[in-house]
């Protein structure tokens, strides 16, 4: 059985250019090329995504008693298999006051090892 696997279209976040690239896959699906970059570091990129998807998290999140939400991201990046489930986690989340800016507000987010930390403080 010959199974065709679809070319992967990305956009590089590794610099400010935001080179869009191109991973072509075998049928084991192993990248076998990697176009559009204009530097190393946007192989490098691909390379990463092609075998290991991650993702960062960034937005806000829920005070108690304040009507300002608090910044929050990922600490690093995410498996993209736990992107959704940490971001149903998050939703449901609720942070009490204060908030210190660097604070780790979520521990180990969807069983991920991520954690997600204040970018604000809010007294």
């Amino acid at each position: 059985m010959d199974v065709r696997i679809e070319p992967q279209v990305l956009v590089c976040n590794r610099c400010r250019f935001g080179c869009v690239l191109t991973i072509a896959y075998d049928e084991r699906a192993q990248p076998t090329s990697i176009g559009g970059n204009t530097c190393d570091r946007g192989y490098e990129y691909a390379q990463e995504e092609s075998q290991h998807p991650t993702a960062r998290i960034s937005g806000t999140q829920k005070v108690a008693g304040c009507t300002d939400p608090a910044s929050v991201r990922s600490a690093t990046p995410i498996d993209s298999d736990h992107l959704l489930a940490a971001l149903e986690e998050l939703r449901a989340y609720q942070v009490d006051l204060p908030v210190y800016d660097g604070e780790v507000l979520v521990s180990n987010v969807a069983n991920s090892g991520v954690d997600i930390v204040s970018r604000v403080n809010l007294p």
